[in-house]
């Protein structure tokens, strides 16, 4: 509920039923709540599009001193925590990427600060059972994948979990409002929406978290110019004007980056990137704002 004196969210066990079990109150509403936000749809926008894609995600915790003893033993070829350990780069970049037909698979050291630590994914735009359930080695044959990487599937598989490994997500995006230039993000009166919420990417080189900073940024900044110039933030309106100028600023660079990153993961498929083109993007994206 958003009127003159706040806006209230109120909270239930489920969508289905209508027990109110928590209500807060506050000066502003920020929709930080995803893909599938709420906030979202109370605010009667357009709900997150089915990309085409279907995405296992995992995390591998590689035993460094298991890696070092198998070495020793010379058992490192059979053992899954050596043969992952040469992936263990030091910039967190991809260590691993592998196309097969219309399927991917990326290995990643995002977590250099946490010895061991590999995160990866498996994308498709193969079709994918109703209910998701499908292992991901029904997508890599040895024939096509070849022996080394072969192993390193093996090795993925033994050190992931059940779940992982069998659990595929359709991957939701939710475009920019046609309209976003004089709409923004779609918010109205004391609300608004921060990150998935409003702009739901596709996850081709991991800029989904870092438009979500870059919006609380942008949304603090203009916070602290008006407290610093005095002027006040008390109704309805001062609030309203002040998320307006906070989304419409943000939809040129947002726009660009869905865009990009958009026809970066199709071109994934197709083993195709413009190098010269991704090197003038990336250098624009890191300047930062």
């Amino acid at each position: 509920e958003d009127t003159e004196e706040g806006v209230t969210a109120t909270f239930s066990s489920s969508e289905e039923n209508n027990d109110e079990i928590l209500h807060i109150k506050g000066d502003i509403l920020l929709g930080a709540d995803g893909v599938n936000s709420m906030t979202r749809k109370c605010l009667g926008l357009p709900p997150a599009e089915f990309s085409g894609t279907h995405v296992w995600r995992g995390k591998m915790l590689v035993d460094l001193e298991e890696a070092a003893a198998s070495k020793k033993s010379g058992d490192d070829n059979n053992n899954p925590h050596a043969i992952l350990e040469p992936l263990l780069l030091k910039d967190g970049a991809a260590s691993m990427f592998k196309l097969v037909g219309q399927t991917h698979v990326a290995i990643f050291n995002y977590h250099t600060k946490l010895p061991g630590v590999l995160t990866w994914v498996v994308a498709t735009k193969d079709a994918v059972n109703e209910d998701g359930w499908v292992h991901i080695q029904d997508f890599f044959s040895k024939e096509a994948v070849g022996d080394d990487d072969m192993k390193i599937l093996e090795a993925l598989y033994e050190v992931s979990t059940t779940r992982e490994l069998n659990h595929a997500m359709k991957l939701q995006t939710i475009p920019m409002l046609e309209n976003c230039e004089t709409e923004g993000y779609g918010g109205h009166g004391r609300v608004s929406l921060i990150g998935d919420a409003c702009h739901a990417l596709r996850p081709a080189s991991g800029q989904g978290a870092s438009m979500a900073l870059e919006d609380v940024l942008v949304l603090c900044r203009i916070f602290e110019k008006k407290q610093k110039n005095g002027e006040e933030m008390n109704c309805r309106n001062d609030i309203e004007a002040a998320l307006k100028e906070y989304e419409t600023a943000r939809i040129e660079r947002v726009k660009r980056v869905w865009d990009y990153e958009w026809k970066v993961a199709e071109g994934s498929y197709k083993g195709e990137r413009d190098q010269d083109e991704f090197t003038l993007y990336k250098d624009w994206l890191y300047a930062g704002i």
